[in-house]
């Protein structure tokens, strides 16, 4: 890796899952899903620079939410860990997180950030490493970092790794992001399904999803999420009642809940009529990319 003044920022794009269905659980503990994945411009962004020692530093309005000093559990100190064991290299670096999104929200912050530490530290380095090696390091890190390293519209089929390019196909392209400021464990969610989920795999995986498949595919985790987080069906609830709004549903495992809008000033209307409604909530409104 260089050293001296190089320095690479990377944007962290918000993940959203259109639907998410859960079709069985596996062995090792992990579920086989099949989701559609979008990316937003909502999102942080991670700056990486070689210094003369290691160092972390976290930012942003959001910043509060993960711990006061960051330690080893961090995904950006875990991504910069497993690209040295990868690479073999061990110069230091400087590592900043801007945080804008609240934290376990099921919009992949977490992910995203490990991503963009990843294609960071690719780009400062001499001898990079391909897409499909970052791949598999990012496979290790958590199931959404693959994704987040092309953060482009993908249909996942499998637990993380198993990606096909796809199309979103709706006018629809402008989101509206909505938390209720309330953090959700994805284990304890999936834990919460019951035991009876799906057992079929499909042979083959739709390419490219108009407005109404999706809306034909909900997200299988709302009902569990719901059970930790009622506060995600008086969200739901809110954006069911905006005006113009196309497609609602919520993201993940939550609490992050999303509406989709033809147009952009219909979702700056709705961002307004939520902030007012209730300014404790976190909300956002970015387009797919």
């Amino acid at each position: 890796m260089p050293k001296g003044s190089a320095l690479v920022v990377e944007p962290a794009y918000a993940k959203i899952n259109l639907f998410l269905k859960v079709l069985g659980r596996l062995e090792n503990g992990y579920h086989h899903l099949q989701s559609l994945m979008v990316f937003c411009d909502v999102g942080e962004w991670v700056r990486v620079q070689p210094s003369t020692h290691d160092g972390v530093a976290v930012e942003g309005p959001m910043a509060s939410g993960l711990h006061s000093k960051p330690t080893s559990d961090n995904l950006i100190i875990r991504a910069r860990d497993a690209y040295r064991r990868a690479t073999g290299d061990a110069q230091p670096v400087h590592l900043t997180l801007h945080k804008t999104m609240p934290v376990s929200s099921g919009i992949g912050g977490g992910s995203a950030d490990a991503a963009a530490t990843l294609r960071a530290l690719n780009a400062l380095h001499d001898s990079p490493l391909s897409a499909a090696e970052l791949a598999k390091i990012g496979q290790m890190l958590g199931a959404d970092v693959p994704a987040c390293l092309g953060s482009s519209t993908v249909m996942l089929n499998g637990v993380g790794a198993e990606l096909a390019a796809a199309q979103f196909d709706a006018d629809a392209r402008f989101l509206l992001l909505v938390n209720p400021m309330q953090s959700l464990s994805t284990p304890a969610v999936f834990g919460r399904l019951a035991a009876s989920v799906r057992k079929s795999y499909p042979d083959a995986i739709q390419s490219s999803w108009t407005l109404n498949d999706v809306k034909a595919m909900p997200n299988d985790l709302t009902k569990a999420a719901c059970a930790f987080c009622p506060d995600i069906k008086t969200v739901l609830d809110q954006l069911n009642r905006v005006a113009d709004a196309d497609f609602t549903g919520m993201s993940g495992s939550g609490a992050t809940c999303f509406a989709l809008f033809a147009k952009r000033d219909a979702a700056r209307a709705a961002l307004s009529a939520i902030r007012l409604a209730h300014p404790n909530w976190w909300a956002a409104i970015g387009e797919t990319r």
